[in-house]
């Protein structure tokens, strides 16, 4: 909001503002696309983590009464994508299976992913909004005793480095930011008002 009123050229990065300039991906098919390979069929118990749902600063569940207050932000993008996926593939999704997390740290995504991993039934599908907080789920799962991507398939978004190093590999989206960062930064120089939609990658892990 403050960003808005602000008189000087504005490129931003991952979101839009009215008529600047911004960078992104398609959030939204990329979701899509990482959950229509997690899924499988009708009996997949599914588990959303999200990241910055809601505008409110708390870690919580997301119920229906919550989504009136979503925009157009990555985090709405990505869970449009997430529920096509379900919706196509006719897969139900309970109403307190859908987790706000209110910022990207290990600490509160660990809490998220145990609370969601006790749940009964226990999730067979794990559809994390980064790889951050896929990472802590697969940490979670692990502890407990769970095979992935027997038991729990876990499937995350950004593809950062970690992704690929941990065992098992983090099936994920992987978006360039040094490309985003260079787009951004010409588009800043010209003065362009484009809203630039970059490439991404559907990198397959083992994870799911």
């Amino acid at each position: 909001e403050q960003l808005k009123t602000v008189p000087k050229h504005v490129v931003t990065v991952d979101f839009d503002i009215d008529r600047n300039a911004s960078v992104n991906i398609n959030n939204e098919q990329a979701s899509y696309e990482v959950a229509k390979h997690a899924l499988h069929n009708k009996d997949d118990q599914v588990a959303i983590l999200g990241l910055r749902l809601l505008d409110e600063n708390v870690l919580c569940r997301v119920y229906e009464h919550h989504e009136c207050e979503a925009g157009q932000s990555i985090a709405h993008q990505r869970l449009r994508g997430y529920q096509k996926a379900l919706t196509e593939l006719d897969i139900p999704i309970a109403e307190d299976r859908i987790w706000n997390i209110p910022e990207s740290s290990e600490r509160f995504a660990s809490i998220a992913a145990k609370e969601a991993l006790c749940s009964l039934p226990r999730p067979s599908v794990m559809l994390c909004m980064s790889d951050l907080i896929a990472l802590a789920a697969m940490r979670e799962a692990l502890k407990l005793g769970l095979k992935i991507p027997e038991d729990i398939r876990i499937v995350g978004f950004d593809g950062i480095d970690e992704a690929r190093r941990f065992v098992p590999k983090l099936t994920t989206i992987h978006q360039n930011s040094e490309e985003k960062g260079a787009l951004a930064a010409n588009l800043f120089i010209t003065k362009e008002e484009q809203k630039a939609l970059i490439n991404y990658e559907l990198q397959l892990g083992q994870s799911s």
